[in-house]
């Protein structure tokens, strides 16, 4: 946001200035996290991945990693040396 403030594009169609309206939108974050699920799993803590390391995490988690829930990225994509795993 500060160099297009600086240069003066930012008045200029695709100047590189980004407005995001998510705090206008209230989101009821228990639908999408579903705490009520959490409780009736035997592991009430499910873990986490960086998606830094998934490429590793992937390859050698113990116990392995049978499903993967992505949101908001393309792991194939951006994730470093995806063609590895």
């Amino acid at each position: 946001m500060c160099l297009p403030a600086l240069t003066g594009d930012w008045r200029h169609p695709a100047g590189g200035a980004v407005l995001g309206t998510s705090g206008f939108f209230g989101m009821n974050d228990a639908k999408v996290e579903r705490p009520d699920l959490l409780k009736l799993s035997k592991k009430p803590n499910p873990r986490t991945v960086n998606m830094v390391a998934i490429g590793d995490a992937l390859l050698g988690a113990s116990p392995p990693i049978r499903a993967l829930y992505v949101y908001n990225s393309n792991p194939v994509a951006v994730a470093p040396d995806s063609g590895r795993w």
